[in-house]
């Protein structure tokens, strides 16, 4: 047995029966350290402010709200529980930031708490299960669910699938149909709130087909019987979904709206490439050894120095007194190691049904590498027992295990900050917009038209305001007026003789008058009032050409200009002559 011993001993010793509330002690103190000082200076993006808008504008009373909100967004309502989740969010902190992301935070620690239950369950080994935990709340390849307040949807999943796990394991250790009943509950409400850890219900079943046995006999009477009794009940909670999906959503709204799923064996062995593949350290690495370079080559200040050695100490100081008492077993390790790279796939398989998904590291879709972080993380965790068991002398593990440790904690910590900075410079930002607008709202018509310039749509993988479905929510929040309307300038706008209009793909978005018009500055502060097209373009070309906007936009502008305008000539001669 692989043990830590000497002078660390007395100083690191805790009572072992307190082993669940350290573990949740430094779990939360290394997330208040890591994400505390982000959490102030994100705010919300993109589908924030429709949802935002949606309940602002909605009944307040909380039982219409609920079905308002269930019916009035498709997207919705194929997902129930998110309707409970961002209500009662609404309800509570009403339309600021810092309270929806207080929220996430505590719905991370808890995964990563119940992450480290359910390790120890099945481990009996504490500094594995833990550094296990401490890696699921640091891998940075998902940093959208930490500061996008709709992707906090996938956490609350992840918690709910997490204690449908542990629910599991009690039900076959204690025998008890109970236990087995809440973890199908448990899972339920985990999918239908969001579906990315469906296919992990297999490690569900397969435990209690397979683990836990207590002697030869049991195993070849009741293993049958246990899988097929697992498999039927989470079978149920997924068929629910599909029946709920596919035969009620349609009767309850007009517009069926469900995620299309497609059995093309190429996209799917596509997409299983691509997430394996950003799991890879070939890949994290470079790319985020690249961001940490970049960001923190002159802006790593005394106190990021003092966090970093805080972050380091609390997961080394729990690590190493929860391993001097475990027992290690390199065989479990790489067992733990295998069932982590199954994860991966399992969590990669859903996503892999729709071409839609492709699994990247620097794009707002990364929320679906959350499910491939709880594999990334056994394995990682894995690699560093099996390390630290190939030394038999005690002195030269202990100082292994900081070797370790140190760089591999700092680098994730330093990943994470990096990764903040665009969602930082986005709310910033948005701010300046939102306070302009707010400050000017006593001047302007209940039928303005705000048209946002020389303004980023995304600051590298972070939403700005990408267009009017979330711009002009915030107008419409910001001005307290659910009639207000906001478009962005964009390739997109088409010039009218007395509007502008802003047509995706054959679809007019938004339609927005020159009369009660004005374009919106928000870095120089200003709003200019707009009367007429030429006065449109005009600004848009002494003061709007920073981002995104080319001369071609400008060029097609003019022809449309030109277009209307010959053709006024024309119909005022014809006139003229007749």
């Amino acid at each position: 047995m692989a043990t830590i011993t000497g002078k660390w001993h007395k100083l690191l010793a805790l009572p072992v029966k307190y082993h669940v509330v350290t573990a949740l002690v430094c779990l939360s103190l290394i997330e208040l350290i890591c994400f505390g000082k982000v959490i102030r200076q994100v705010g919300f993006y993109l589908d924030d402010w429709t949802t935002l808008c949606t309940l602002h504008f909605g009944p307040q009373d909380f039982g219409s709200m609920l079905s308002h909100y269930l019916l009035v967004d498709p997207k919705v309502i194929i997902r129930p529980v998110e309707v409970l989740h961002f209500a009662g969010l609404y309800k509570l902190f009403g339309i600021h930031p810092f309270g929806y992301h207080i929220f996430n935070a505590l719905l991370e620690v808890g995964c990563a708490w119940l992450f480290y239950l359910c390790l120890t369950l099945l481990t009996n080994n504490r500094s594995f299960s833990f550094l296990a935990s401490v890696l699921l709340l640091l891998l940075p390849l998902h940093d959208s669910t930490h500061y996008w307040v709709l992707c906090s949807s996938v956490t609350l999943s992840l918690f709910f699938y997490l204690a449908s796990f542990w629910l599991t394991i009690q039900s076959s250790r204690k025998r008890n149909a109970s236990f087995l009943l809440l973890a199908v509950f448990s899972f339920a409400i985990s999918i239908f709130n969001y579906e990315s850890f469906l296919p992990l219900c297999l490690l569900n079943v397969a435990y209690l087909a397979f683990a836990d046995r207590r002697s030869e006999t049991e195993h070849r009477i009741f293993q049958v019987r246990k899988f097929f009794s697992g498999l039927l009940a989470f079978g149920l909670a997924i068929g629910s979904l599909w029946v709920y999906q596919k035969d009620i959503v349609p009767k309850l709204v007009a517009l069926n709206w469900r995620h299309i799923v497609t059995f093309d064996p190429l996209n799917i062995a596509n997409t299983l490439i691509a997430g394996i593949n950003t799991t890879l350290p070939s890949q994290t690495i470079p790319f985020f050894g690249r961001l940490i370079v970049s960001h923190f080559q002159s802006h790593l200040t005394a106190i990021d120095v003092l966090n970093l050695i805080l972050i380091a100490a609390i997961t080394c100081f729990a690590f190493i007194n929860f391993y001097r008492q475990d027992k290690h077993n390199q065989r479990q390790y790489f067992a733990l190691a295998a069932i982590g790279a199954g994860i991966i796939v399992l969590s990669y398989a859903i996503f892999a049904l729709n071409p839609s998904y492709i699994p990247n590291l620097n794009t707002i879709l990364n929320r679906i590498n959350t499910g491939a972080c709880i594999g990334l993380s056994l394995i990682i965790a894995a690699m560093v027992a099996l390390l630290l068991d190939l030394s038999t002398r005690p002195g030269f593990r202990q100082a292994l295990s900081l070797g370790l440790l140190i760089p591999l904690i700092s680098f994730l910590t330093l990943a994470n900050w990096a990764m903040a900075q665009p969602w930082i410079l986005s709310c910033q930002t948005q701010k300046h917009v939102w306070n302009l607008i707010e400050g000017q709202k006593e001047t302007l018509t209940p039928q303005a038209s705000l048209i946002l310039a020389n303004c980023p749509r995304y600051t590298m993988w972070s939403p700005v305001f990408d267009g009017v479905w979330d711009f002009q929510s915030m107008v419409r929040l910001a001005t307290n007026n659910k009639e207000a309307k906001g478009g962005v300038v964009s390739e997109r706008i088409r010039i009218y003789q007395d509007h502008v209009a802003d047509i995706s793909a054959g679809y007019t978005c938004g339609t927005y008058p020159f009369k009660d018009m004005y374009l919106v500055f928000g870095h120089e502060q200003i709003l200019v009032p707009i009367h007429d097209a030429k006065t449109f373009v005009e600004t848009i070309a002494a003061q709007g050409m920073t981002f995104d906007l080319n001369q071609k936009s400008l060029d097609t502008w003019a022809k449309q200009i030109a277009l209307f305008s010959n053709k006024a000539k024309a119909a005022a001669s014809a006139k003229a002559v007749y």
